[in-house]
C-alpha cells in the first residue's frame, strides 16, 4: 500500500468555508511532501519508551557546600525513591529524600530540625534504623542518638568525609527504617582530602599525607605527563623503598611496591607490603595514586626486605621521586628506566607538616676531610718526625719544628668552626667514607681507601729510612766521643785512630769538651 504525505499550513475558516483546509505545502520533495510503501502485515516495534530528561539526575540532587548548612526536616512521603517506606521521610532543603553529594575532605554542615524522635546518622546500611537490632553490622560515620533537634533548637552536625569513606553511604534515622536516602562521596581536591602536602625536589611531584594512630595515608601527584610515577623513601635510588603508580596497555592503573638495592633493572625487587585504600587516577597523562600503609609492617618473617620499611612519624622522612614512560610488573628492563628523577631527597617532617631540602654536604665533607688529612696525615706525622730526627739542626724560633707547631695551633683554633659545619654523627657502622658512599652514591670508595693505605705506607718507609739514618748517626757519635786526640788540635791533618770519619771529628770539636795533650816526661 502506497501512502502519500504532506506538511504545510492550515487555512483558517472564513465566511465561505467554515472548515480548516490545508494550504499548498510548497518546499522540496521528501521534506514537505512525499510518499512511502507501507506493508501493513509487517510487525514493527518503534516504541522507545519515555525519553530521559536531561536534568533527571539533578532534579532531586543536593550538592553540599562547605559554607552553607543543609536543613534536615521531615515531611510526608510523596515520591520516595526506595519504596516501601514509612509515611514520614527525611527532607533536605525542602526536597524529599534527595541524593546528597559531598566531597572528600570538605566538611558538611547539617542543621537537624526533624524532631526529637528522629536522630540523624550517616551509615553504611541501606535501610538504617540501627542495623544492630537486625543482627547486622554497620559503620557509622557521623551522627547518632544526640543528632536530633527541632526548628526552635536545631542541632548542628558536622561531618567531614575522608579518603577512607566509601563512594556511597546513606543518611538515615536511627529510630526508623528507610527515612533517608543515598550519599554520593566523590573525590575533591587532594589538598582537601589530606592534612599536609609538600612539593618535592624540582617541583615536579607533590607529596600529600595524613597521619592516623598507627598508619599513614599517602598520595603522590605528578605535575607533567608520564607513563608512571614513583616515590621512594631513602637518600637515593640505591637502598630505598619505592612505590610505583603506572598504567598498563589496557589503561588500567596499578600501584606496586619495590625494594631497590642497585642501579640496574635486576636490582628492583617486588615486595608484598600491606597497602590499603589504593586509588589510581590518570587525567590527560597526569598520574595520581594514593594508598594507606601502617607505620610498622606486619611481617611473618623478619628477613623480608619490607619488614625494615618502618616509618617513624617523629623523624624526618627522606622522599625521592622518578618518572618514566613505561612500567611493567613482570620483567623489568632498560626500557623501564626513568626519564627524569629528583636531584636530591627532601626531608619531610611528618608531624610538623613541612619539608626541607637536604643540603649537599659533599663540599663540607671535602673541606673537613682535607683538613683532617692535613692535620693527621701531614702536620702531626711531620711534627713528630721533625722533633725526632731534626734535633741536630740548630736554629731559632722559625725552625721547621716550630713552624709545624704554629700551624697545628692555628688549625686547632679553627676547629670550632669546622665542628659547627660538619654533619651530624651517623649511627654505628655508617661513618667515614662508607657513610659518604651510602649517602651520595660515591663509587670511588676503594680508590680513597687505597690512596690512604699508599700514603701511610709511604710515611712508614720514610720513618724506617729516617730511623736507619738516626741509628747510623748515633753510632758514629759514640765512636767519635771515644777518640783520644793526640797532637795539635789546629792541625787539619790529624787522624782519628778509631774512626776515620770527619763528621764524627767535627762533632767532637763542637761538643765543647776539654782535650788534654799528653807528652812523655824525660827523667834523668
Amino acid at each position: 500500500m502506497t501512502v502519500i504525505w504532506a506538511l504545510g499550513l492550515m487555512r483558517p475558516p472564513d465566511t465561505i468555508r467554515p472548515y480548516y483546509l490545508p494550504q499548498y505545502h510548497g518546499g522540496p520533495k521528501m521534506v514537505t511532501y512525499g510518499h512511502l510503501v507501507l506493508n501493513v502485515s509487517e510487525q514493527v516495534n518503534d516504541c522507545l519508551g519515555p525519553l530521559d530528561a536531561e536534568d533527571k539526575e539533578d532534579q532531586d540532587l543536593i550538592i553540599a557546600d562547605a559554607n552553607v548548612p543543609l536543613v534536615v526536616t521531615t515531611g510526608p512521603a510523596m515520591h520516595y525513591p526506595n519504596p516501601p517506606n514509612p509515611s514520614k521521610v527525611l527532607y533536605i532543603n525542602k526536597k524529599e529524600a534527595p541524593v546528597l553529594r559531598v566531597e572528600r575532605g570538605v566538611p558538611v554542615k547539617l542543621s537537624v530540625q526533624a524532631g526529637h524522635d528522629v536522630a540523624l546518622y550517616i551509615t553504611s546500611d541501606l535501610i538504617g534504623g540501627n542495623a544492630t537490632l537486625r543482627n547486622k553490622t554497620e559503620t557509622i560515620y557521623a551522627g547518632g542518638p544526640e543528632a536530633e533537634g527541632v526548628l526552635a533548637s536545631p542541632m548542628e552536625l558536622v561531618w567531614q568525609p575522608d579518603r577512607n569513606t566509601p563512594d556511597q553511604v546513606y543518611y538515615q534515622s536511627l529510630y526508623q527504617q528507610k527515612m533517608g536516602w543515598r550519599v554520593q562521596v566523590v573525590d575533591g581536591g587532594l589538598s582537601d582530602m589530606y592534612n599536609n602536602s609538600v612539593v618535592l625536589d624540582d617541583q615536579q611531584v607533590t607529596f600529600f599525607w595524613t597521619l592516623a594512630k598507627d598508619s599513614i595515608s599517602i598520595a603522590a601527584r605528578g605535575e607533567k605527563k608520564s607513563g608512571y610515577i614513583a616515590i621512594g623513601f631513602g637518600s637515593g635510588m640505591v637502598n630505598s623503598y619505592a612505590y610505583v603508580g603506572w598504567v598498563d596497555e589496557s589503561s588500567k592503573g596499578h600501584v606496586n611496591t619495590y625494594w631497590i638495592d642497585g642501579k640496574d633493572a635486576f636490582s628492583v625487587h617486588p615486595t608484598n607490603e600491606n597497602l590499603t585504600d589504593i586509588r589510581f587516577k590518570s587525567e590527560n597523562g597526569i598520574i595520581t595514586f594514593e594508598f594507606t600503609r601502617p607505620f610498622k609492617p606486619t611481617c611473618s618473617h623478619n628477613d623480608q626486605p619490607e619488614c625494615k620499611n618502618i616509618i617513624d612519624p617523629t623523624s624526618p622522612l627522606k622522599v625521592i621521586w622518578a618518572m618514566g614512560t613505561k612500567w611493567s610488573d613482570k620483567h623489568l628492563s632498560e626500557k623501564n628506566m626513568h626519564s627524569v628523577t629528583s636531584n636530591r631527597p627532601v626531608r619531610v617532617l611528618l608531624m610538623r607538616g613541612s619539608a626541607e631540602a637536604e643540603q649537599d654536604l659533599r663540599p663540607v665533607l671535602a673541606v673537613h676531610g682535607f683538613m683532617m688529612f692535613l692535620a693527621w696525615g701531614i702536620l702531626l706525622p711531620g711534627g713528630i718526625l721533625a722533633a725526632r730526627y731534626l734535633k741536630h739542626v740548630k736554629g731559632d724560633g722559625c725552625s721547621l719544628h716550630v713552624k709545624f707547631g704554629l700551624t697545628a695551633i692555628f688549625l686547632a683554633c679553627g676547629q670550632p668552626v669546622n665542628a659547627f659545619m660538619r654533619p651530624k654523627k651517623p649511627v654505628n657502622g655508617r661513618s667515614g667514607l662508607k657513610h659518604l658512599r651510602d649517602r651520595y652514591g660515591s663509587e670511588d670508595l676503594h680508590g680513597y681507601n687505597g690512596a690512604l693505605i699508599v700514603w701511610f705506607l709511604i710515611l712508614l718507609l720514610i720513618v724506617m729510612y729516617l730511623e736507619y739514618q738516626e741509628k747510623q748517626r748515633r753510632r758514629d757519635r759514640i765512636f767519635g766521643r771515644s777518640n783520644w786526640v793526640l797532637g795539635n788540635l789546629e792541625e787539619e791533618d790529624s787522624v782519628d785512630l778509631l774512626s776515620p770519619t770527619r763528621a764524627a771529628q767535627k762533632d767532637v770539636q763542637q761538643s765543647g769538651r776539654m782535650e788534654v795533650q799528653l807528652e812523655p816526661l824525660n827523667r834523668s
